[in-house]
């Protein structure tokens, strides 16, 4: 660290413990918050991927559809107490998303096992959800906050919902019809993409920018203070 000043040696001792009182805020919180009513639902939504999995490969398509109902219920039940019982945490705002990624990847990866179409639905949606989980990493580490979900994040999640439910259900649907309903899909996916890494960029860049202000101000104190003890000579 030759050369640098020793408001910015001190700045970078101060971000550093920063990051670690974040870590530690956030481990205390979801230990706190580990099981609140909204996040044992998501337990629940968690569990039910293994099962709607087996249902499907043994051929149960009925039960494996009413696995999915359930899994959905939960998933806007979990949500509703959340926001209207003041519920709301990090933690959850974890666990929720990854509870519905896996269920998605689960559907799709099932599902295409009849229709390979799917396959190109599931590349998309497995590539844009580790870019995202990078993407948001990093917006964390800047902010030391969790993003909640998107309106346009909810959407994509019903429609994923709704056309893997249909295909779970229907499997004799025609071809055409199942070739545009994953169009549909891909092109919802992608807008998700989209939406989501400009935020979380967007969000990361501000983050940042304030700090470089921050670092920058505290570099000029001094010099500021030194000009004003001059000037009163």
């Amino acid at each position: 660290m030759r050369g640098m000043p020793a408001a910015g040696i001190e700045l970078l001792a101060e971000g550093k413990k920063m990051k670690d009182d974040v870590k530690k805020s956030l481990l205390k919180s979801a230990k706190r918050d580990a099981f609140t009513i909204p996040n044992i639902l998501t337990y629940i939504r968690l569990l039910l991927v293994p099962v709607f999995i087996v249902l499907y490969l043994k051929g149960y398509a009925s039960w494996s559809f009413l696995t999915l109902a359930v899994s959905a219920a939960t998933d806007v039940a979990d949500g509703y107490i959340a926001r209207h019982y003041n519920m709301v945490s990090d933690l959850g705002k974890f666990i929720d998303p990854l509870a519905d990624k896996l269920t998605q990847a689960a559907m799709i990866l099932c599902v295409a096992l009849r229709f390979p179409l799917m396959w190109i639905l599931l590349g998309v949606h497995v590539i844009k959800e580790i870019t995202i989980l990078f993407i948001h990493k990093n917006l964390v580490n800047e902010t030391g906050a969790v993003s909640g979900a998107q309106w346009y994040g909810k959407a994509c999640t019903v429609l994923l919902y709704a056309v893997m439910m249909l295909h779970v259900l229907w499997q004799e649907i025609p071809i055409a019809l199942s070739d545009i309903l994953v169009g549909v899909s891909i092109a919802m996916v992608l807008f998700c993409f989209v939406m989501y890494a400009s935020l979380y960029l967007g969000e990361t860049r501000k983050a940042r920018e304030g700090k470089a202000a921050s670092a920058t101000e505290e570099e000029n104190l001094p010099a500021a203070e030194k000009t004003r003890d001059e000037a009163g000579k």
